[in-house]
């Protein structure tokens, strides 16, 4: 068994976490507040496909190009700005010798 994880585009995620949080300059916290000056476009993961395919693309790495979210925040996400298509992966877990 395992658990599944969904993969977005890093620059779709990057423009997600702009646009979901704003700094407070009271406390200088940082809020989760949906900026009403931004809309962003849908989740676009074609880049980190092959063309005409579902297969990722080789030499993606974590982070510079894509991120990993449980299903729960991709259903979010895809049901507030649409888009795709969805690439769900499910990482196995290591089994060490003992």
């Amino acid at each position: 068994s395992g658990t599944d994880w969904y993969i977005l585009q890093a620059k779709w995620w990057k423009q997600w976490l702009h646009y979901s949080k704003s700094d407070n300059p009271k406390t200088g916290a940082t809020v989760c507040t949906l900026s009403p000056t931004i809309r962003l476009p849908p989740i676009d993961n074609h880049y980190l496909l092959k063309t005409n395919s579902l297969a990722l693309k080789a030499n993606l790495m974590h982070l510079r190009d894509f991120e990993l979210v449980p299903p729960l925040a991709w259903q979010a996400l895809q049901s507030w700005h649409d888009g795709g298509p969805p690439i769900v992966r499910r990482t196995t877990p290591l089994e060490f010798c003992t």
